[in-house]
């Protein structure tokens, strides 16, 4: 599985991912920057399974960037996380399908607890679209 973390703060990102090794998940990292017009760039080479993103940045908002990556077809997990405890910020997070919005500064536990949570999610749709994918080989062979 792969992640990739997009904040405007370099110390953040690098903290972000310092945290993700340190607990032993296994998520490569596909990209770690604060520039969002990178991001998409790199986002749309790697297509990674989860994206943790700042909403607040110069230039491009992360929910302008999720939006951005949806209209290319990427369809990662999404973690939103934000300095601001805003319900507009929240609402719109949801509209676009996060997974979950998380307020900085991140706890190191908190996480890990929605990284696994996420990669159960993924695990979920993987199994269901093999098991969609067996049956409608199976219903066309018969």
């Amino acid at each position: 599985m792969k992640i990739f973390i997009l904040d405007d703060d370099d110390n953040i990102v690098q903290a972000l991912y310092r945290m993700i090794e340190r607990s032993g998940i296994p998520l490569e990292k596909t990209g770690l920057t604060s520039s969002p017009s990178d991001a998409i760039r790199i986002v749309e080479e790697e297509r990674p399974d989860i994206i943790l993103t700042d909403i607040r940045m110069p230039g491009m908002t992360g929910l302008e960037f999720i939006e951005e990556m949806k209209r290319c077809g990427i369809r990662s997990k999404v973690l939103f996380m934000s300095g601001y405890k805003d319900f507009e910020y929240a609402k719109e997070a949801i509209r676009l399908g996060a997974q979950d919005y998380l307020v900085k500064p991140i706890k190191e536990q908190r996480l890990v607890e929605v990284l696994h949570a996420t990669l159960e999610l993924i695990n979920e749709d993987n199994r269901y679209k093999y098991e969609r994918e067996t049956m409608l080989k199976k219903n066309h062979v018969s």
